[in-house]
């Protein structure tokens, strides 16, 4: 697999342009193009107007001397942004912090001295507006002493639901009316008697 070198890097432990490097190595080896070969050489020299696929695996040099200013300022921008690993928020955080750790010991150098005066500035509670949290609203309290166990060992009875319709929705009209009947049947016969 000769140019699959995303695939095979990973297996083989290296990034794909070294895989590539050593693949170009190997192959010089094999074909012995170069009779002076060492194996630390760059394999294949670029030709005029090929682009290097991968800039990184060259040695550093050095810069130049006789720059113009321009480069000079770029390279000068450049080797600042490098450096400038922290952005602005992890700036502002630690000169936050800087000012918070400044600010607690100058109080605490305030306090020092004012206790060696003779000064007492003990903190004293201030009352807090809104809720006390340490106070639990409609708290009953138990009553002191021992609770008497004696009812417990009786069992409670259930409470009984309905479970019919006539008993959930109560006797209907009809049948109310069908009693009335009787009831003033009944009525009428002691009368007649």
């Amino acid at each position: 697999m000769p140019t699959q070198w995303r695939t095979i890097a990973p297996i083989v432990g290296r990034t794909p342009s070294q895989c590539l490097e050593r693949y170009e190595k190997l192959l010089d080896a094999a074909c012995a193009r170069d009779e002076n070969y060492e194996p630390g050489d760059y394999p294949r020299k670029l030709c005029p107007g090929e682009i290097d696929p991968n800039p990184e695996s060259k040695p550093a040099r050095p810069d130049p001397v006789d720059m113009d200013e321009d480069e000079k300022e770029m390279l000068s921008e450049a080797r600042a942004r490098l450096a400038n690993t922290r952005g602005k928020k992890a700036k502002r955080k630690a000169r936050e912090k800087q000012l918070e750790e400044a600010r607690r010991l100058a109080s605490l150098q305030k306090r020092r001295e004012l206790k060696a005066a003779g000064i007492d500035t003990r903190h004293r509670k201030r009352e807090r507006k809104g809720i006390d949290y340490t106070e639990i609203p409609f708290e009953k309290r138990p009553p002191p002493g021992f609770y008497d166990v004696a009812d417990e060992d009786r069992p409670v009875e259930q409470p009984k639901f309905p479970t019919t319709i006539e008993e959930l929705g109560g006797k209907r009209r009809v049948d109310i009316e069908a009693q009335l009947r009787k009831q003033d049947i009944a009525k009428n016969k002691i009368a007649q008697r």
